[in-house]
């Protein structure tokens, strides 16, 4: 499996026991139809409360501040 592709990354959020929904948009409609958002990957994570308002933007796998922030919202959550 290639590193980046959507099968291996599927693979890698199941391995790493996350049981909450994540979407992949593999077809860049978020930033076609947002221009605003940064091209930087680290700004395309979004976590999400149950009314899908975004409450964190970055991404836990690239900043050990942004992982450690997600992981408190989670545990908080459940």
């Amino acid at each position: 499996m290639k590193s980046g592709s959507t099968s291996y990354i599927s693979t890698q959020l199941y391995k790493s026991g996350i049981d909450h929904p994540i979407y992949l948009d593999e077809t860049q409609s978020l930033l076609t139809l947002n221009p605003c958002i940064p091209e930087e990957s680290i700004y395309h994570t979004f976590l999400l409360d149950e009314k899908n308002n975004i409450i964190l933007v970055g991404s836990p796998a690239h900043s050990e501040r942004i992982y450690n922030l997600f992981m408190n919202i989670i545990e908080k959550q459940e």
